[in-house]
């Protein structure tokens, strides 16, 4: 009977596993945290009865301390995971090519050197439209991550329970963790996440060491008969559904701040308006309505201050206000143009710039813009695809100064990596006006 308790319990520690290791390779859907840590703590807790069965049978702990070694090698891949490979945050392994990239500009995206510039950014965040997940994980997750070192590096390196030594331990861990992110652009060298992780992992360190939590780890885990005292241990059990109610609050909380903000956002990004309209005269010439990056419209029978919307409060504002962000309520001009269309307002739009278009770019779906000289034009891009999977590009030139150059433009398929090139070269005279001429 024993042997079988034992065989079932070590086949489902292993089954867990395997499912762990297969979703990953196989990539068919992304596992959530909380999915990857069911698997292995799953995995953990049948080890663990395995094991105190296969002790009892073989009188000695042995197979207690095998698990350890196990459940410290689970913890590794898990960390190793959601480090360097995590899809749920962007992560993957991938070299910078230094050939491509500025390595200055590399360097300034991807370290933070400022102590607490990204806790007090996310502290900032917290009242606001970004996602619980992403503030909580943020701020809570680097405390969470290394405290399992806490309990594994003292029962399994004896050196370990000497604090200097385990302090400098955990400091060279985080230290390569952030390097090898840094190197493989799978996430960024920030010293707040060396504040986090050293302030959780050096605190567990210090409850775990308490007398008669250390003892009731190694009665749990190696089976010894270590004497507890039982009020201290009802105090740390006090203390810790404590901190997990109010980890749980905040949680709460913090669902609630963003549900408001996100009711909110809606009101103002996607609420119902009612535009209205006053002192209609077509035989007006055209009047300047708005003027963005790439268009200026016109209104053809009524002037700018005559054309208001009523927003989702009920208050009536004028329309370019709103498009400006002069109030709370946001209106973008596309959903303007909808609604004029939709309303039929009569308006005209005029390109800002010179507009270059190649249409028809089969399978083409990433422009790289390379200019020989930036001080004469700039580029904006607008980019649409077609049903038929041809890529349209509209790229509107900005003349800055009177000159010469060429503009390089590498059309890339993401799926085959195959690339064709096209130079145009581009004269802008003296009243900054545009020529284009294709080379090739």
């Amino acid at each position: 009977m024993k042997n079988f308790k034992i065989i079932l319990f070590y086949g489902l520690a292993f089954l867990f596993v395997w499912i762990y290791v297969l979703v990953d390779l196989a990539k068919m859907f992304n596992l959530s945290e909380a999915g990857r840590l069911f698997l292995l703590c799953g995995s953990c807790v049948f080890l663990y009865f395995g094991g105190r069965f296969l002790s009892k049978k073989r009188k000695d702990n042995k197979p207690m301390k095998v698990n350890l070694w196990i459940y410290f090698i689970l913890y590794l891949i898990l960390l190793i995971t959601l480090t360097l490979f995590d899809p749920m945050w962007n992560r993957g392994i991938q070299l910078p090519n230094l050939k491509e990239i500025n390595l200055i500009t590399y360097l300034q995206n991807s370290v933070n050197l400022i102590p607490f510039k990204t806790i007090s950014q996310f502290i900032n965040q917290f009242d606001s439209m970004y996602s619980s997940r992403q503030v909580l994980l943020n701020l809570f997750g680097n405390i969470i991550a290394l405290t399992p070192m806490a309990f594994f590096l003292p029962l399994l390196f004896k050196k370990q329970n000497k604090p200097k030594l385990y302090i400098l331990t955990i400091f060279l861990i985080i230290f390569v963790i952030e390097i090898v992110q840094l190197l493989t652009s799978s996430g960024r060298f920030d010293i707040d996440d060396f504040i986090l992780n050293m302030v959780g992992s050096i605190t567990m360190y210090y409850i775990l060491r308490i007398k008669s939590v250390n003892s009731l780890i190694k009665n749990i885990f190696l089976l010894e008969y270590n004497k507890i005292d039982k009020k201290s241990i009802i105090k740390i059990i006090m203390g810790v559904l404590i901190a997990f109610l109010t980890a749980i609050g905040i949680v709460v909380f913090r669902n609630k701040l963003y549900d408001r903000n996100y009711k909110e956002y809606l009101d103002i990004h996607k609420g119902q308006y009612e535009f209205t309209f006053e002192n209609k005269d077509c035989n007006l010439k055209k009047e300047f309505f708005y003027q963005d990056d790439l268009y200026t419209y016109y209104l053809n029978c009524y002037k700018r201050n005559d054309v208001y919307a009523i927003a989702p409060d009920g208050n009536k504002y004028l329309l370019v206000d709103l498009i400006d962000g002069k109030t709370k309520y946001i209106l973008s001009m596309e959903r303007v143009r909808s609604m004029f269309d939709y309303q039929k307002v009569e308006y005209t739009k005029d390109e800002n710039f010179s507009l270059l278009k190649i249409e028809d770019k089969q399978d083409y779906d990433n422009l790289q813009i390379i200019i020989n000289d930036e001080n004469i034009i700039s580029v904006k891009q607008n980019t649409m695809i077609s049903e038929e999977n041809k890529y349209n590009y509209n790229l509107y030139i900005v003349p800055k100064k009177e000159g010469n150059t060429n503009l390089n433009l590498k059309f890339t398929n993401s799926k085959t990596n195959k690339n064709i090139h096209e130079i145009y070269n581009i004269e802008v005279n003296s009243d900054l006006k545009l020529n284009f001429k294709k080379l090739n």
